[in-house]
């Protein structure tokens, strides 16, 4: 299947900011042809202006890549960006050249970009997360998880995805059903299971997610425990005892009826992909939804909120 990749050209501080108004507002995951600013962009997280102006590399350039879907309209995306960047600009951070290149990739291309960086990492007490085609032991008292992300967002590196898979470390005790919507590559939904979940549902718009995450199930061994379906929350069924949702902050709110509708009495929901500017807002929008915040992880400037449903609230 092809792809189109959009391909810019921007300073390191730009590139910061536009991978996470990619992720946290388009839902669209990126790439680097520069390993070592990968990595710095997946650390650094959210971002602000002071920072990004004050930033010694603000000189140099990157190219900043995502890919589109066949489904997704890329000229609009292109023109949100390019709004986005008119916002940095006069924010006073220095965003380059901004030349914007388009072509048509494989698959395999963009699969391969990830084996640049994407190496193995321990996340909360019990998780090891490791690349397919890495072959390092796992250490001892870990529990693995094999991943091949292919053209999906998740690996497990980006800060939204390790909240999600730290919180669920913590709550997931054995034998609950999990419901994780925007599956991306399925790795929380396969994380759940493997923690001790007994069935895991992953829904997403994408279709091709949905084909990497049942990849990802079946590396894992765990097929028969998850369910990954074409579609959003309205199409999963339920109740389950947790859900699980990275999407970001205005995608979460939106849908926190039918997140309500689908969650046990008393069950849990974990958002991610929340920076931290937009916590208060999204709390607020669980109150008026029956939910009540129990806990708050952070990491860097990305939050994870964890929310229980109280009936009669």
């Amino acid at each position: 299947m092809k792809r189109r990749e959009v391909e810019l050209s921007l300073t390191h501080p730009a590139a910061d900011a536009l991978a996470v108004y990619l992720s946290d507002t388009l839902g669209v995951g990126v790439s680097m042809d520069d390993p070592a600013a990968l990595a710095r962009l997946v650390q650094r997280g959210g971002w602000e202006a002071e920072d990004l102006i004050q930033a010694e590399d603000a000189g140099e350039e990157v190219r900043l890549r995502f890919y589109a879907a066949p489904e997704q309209n890329v000229d609009h995306i292109v023109q949100q960006i390019k709004l986005e960047l008119d916002n940095l600009a006069r924010a006073g951070v220095a965003v380059g050249s901004g030349d914007i290149r388009m072509r048509e990739v494989d698959e395999e291309d963009w699969a391969h970009a990830w084996k640049a960086y994407y190496t193995p990492m321990a996340v909360g007490q019990r998780l090891w997360i490791q690349p397919v085609w890495d072959e390092s032991e796992t250490p001892t008292g870990r529990i693995r998880i094999w991943m091949d992300p292919g053209m999906a967002f998740g690996t497990g590196s980006h800060p939204t995805t390790r909240l999600c898979l730290e919180v669920l470390d913590r709550q997931v005790k054995g034998g609950e059903t999990v419901l994780d919507i925007g599956t991306g590559s399925g790795i929380l939904s396969v994380a759940a299971v493997l923690l001790g979940a007994e069935q895991a549902l992953g829904v997403d718009i994408d279709s091709t997610a949905v084909t990497v995450a049942q990849k990802n199930s079946l590396l894992n061994g765990v097929e028969s425990m998850t369910n990954f379906q074409v579609g959003v929350c309205e199409d999963a069924r339920g109740p389950a005892d947790i859900v699980v949702a990275n999407i970001g902050a205005n995608v979460i709110m939106d849908i926190l009826s039918c997140v309500r509708e689908r969650m046990k009495e008393n069950g849990l929901f974990i958002a991610s992909g929340i920076i931290r500017s937009r916590q208060e807002e999204v709390c607020s929008a669980f109150v008026q939804h029956g939910l009540q915040l129990e806990n708050v992880l952070e990491d860097g400037d990305w939050v994870a909120l964890t929310a229980r449903r109280r009936d009669g609230s």
